[in-house]
């Protein structure tokens, strides 16, 4: 897990469709529509701890696990 503070930014080769955030007990916190190749997302009204980043492509579902 990498730390982020505040601002997390997000950037693909391909379009990122939405974005979702769930907390350690696999709760959604946050879903984000993107539409775009780059984003950014304000993280820090989030408890400091571990979440889980979903973020789905047009082609792709992928996730990965981040400290906020």
């Amino acid at each position: 897990p990498n730390p982020t503070n505040n601002i997390l930014h997000l950037e693909s080769k391909r379009k990122l469709k939405h974005i979702e955030i769930y907390s350690a007990d696999i709760r959604l916190i946050q879903r984000t529509l993107v539409n775009s190749y780059q984003f950014s997302i304000d993280v820090s009204s989030l408890n400091s701890g571990t979440y889980l980043l979903k973020y789905i492509l047009e082609t792709l579902v992928s996730s990965l696990l981040r400290n906020f």
